[in-house]
């Protein structure tokens, strides 16, 4: 098996910002996490649980109250400003105003920490911003402006500067945080992609639930503790945290839970009108989730006040049939089915 380089360590940390004279307000604390090259990681947790402030204490933004976040074994707290710069990158959320640059002056502004600020690059600095470009795919827009592109090609750019700095680790803060579902996906796929093809740990904090489950290697799951006011990291792969509960306890709210089944958000609470559900594969899927959305639970007893018998293999064939005592009737729409319940 292939040994892991491991690229952050963090040691019995405790994070949080003083409070007052000689009195610290602790967020989290006791702090033990591990990323290695090759990892696309995501941070996750609800608002207020200090995912923030844990991301400025590894970026060395921050200090620790106590522990050590160690940056290829090296403390970050005994580092130069110029040597984090070369081991670890940062992608803010803040929407980018930097419209008078080119997308090819500002990927390039990622080799300061190589060429100092008079910014002459080699043709090693060129190269490696030529490989950043195409690795993100801006290659094709880096004469253009940078208000000149969309908000999914801004975010692509700022992760293509990232690249050109060439650190072994890459912080992204909310990186898709105003940016519709489509780019949303698009930067999830390509930061995977480039934690396996170029080899770099990537850490991100994000709200997109779904998306995290479905790309991260690992997750690391911030949440508020019990028995006190600090918060508790849990890291483990997406898949384990599901089984054992712990993603579904964490976002537990009144009103919507996760669905272990489907790995997702449900928003609607089934009431005491039941259906039973007979067919399978996408017309199933998409029945049932109408279903749900209108107060209905899908029971296999006996206790169903309807039941409804899927056909079809196509749009152009789909139907859908009440069966009960008072009717029996086809319908070509889910449309049509859930007037027809709401009816009755």
């Amino acid at each position: 098996m292939k040994m892991q380089k491991n690229i952050l360590n963090i040691q019995g940390l405790s994070i949080g910002y003083p409070k007052a004279k000689r009195s610290n307000k602790v967020v989290a604390q006791n702090l033990n996490l591990n990323l290695n090259a090759g990892e696309f990681v995501c941070l996750l947790g609800a608002n207020g649980t200090g995912k923030s402030t844990l991301m400025r204490t590894i970026a060395g933004v921050q200090p620790a109250l106590s522990g050590e976040v160690l940056l290829e074994n090296q403390p970050i707290k005994k580092l130069k400003t110029s040597h984090i710069a070369q081991k670890l990158s940062l992608v803010l959320t803040d929407n980018i105003t930097v419209g008078n640059l080119s997308v090819y002056t500002l990927v390039s502004l990622g080799r300061t920490p190589y060429t100092g600020w008079l910014g002459k690059l080699t043709q090693k600095d060129i190269h490696i911003v030529e490989k950043a470009l195409e690795a993100t795919e801006t290659t094709s827009y880096i004469h253009r402006n940078i208000d000149q592109l969309s908000d999914g090609e801004k975010q692509k750019v700022m992760i293509a500067r990232a690249l050109a700095q060439d650190t072994p680790l890459i912080l992204l803060d909310e990186p898709t945080a105003h940016l519709d579902l489509p780019n949303r996906v698009m930067i999830f796929k390509l930061l995977r992609k480039l934690a396996k093809d170029e080899h770099k740990a990537i850490l991100l904090t994000s709200h997109e639930l779904d998306l995290a489950l479905q790309a991260a290697d690992k997750i690391w799951l911030m949440q508020k503790q019990e028995t006190s006011d600090t918060c508790r990291v849990l890291a483990g792969t997406p898949e384990d945290l599901v089984l054992n509960e712990t993603f579904e306890r964490a976002f537990h709210k009144d009103g919507f839970h996760f669905d272990k089944q489907n790995g997702t958000f449900k928003i609607h609470e089934s009431e005491d009108k039941k259906v039973k559900l007979s067919g399978n594969g996408i017309q199933a899927f998409w029945t049932k989730r109408a279903l749900e959305r209108e107060g209905y639970a899908i029971t296999n007893n006996g206790d169903a006040m309807y039941h409804i018998e899927l056909s079809g293999h196509s749009k152009e064939n789909y139907c859908w049939k009440i069966d009960s005592p008072k009717i029996s009737k086809k319908y070509i729409s889910v449309e049509h089915l859930l007037q027809a319940l709401n009816e009755k």
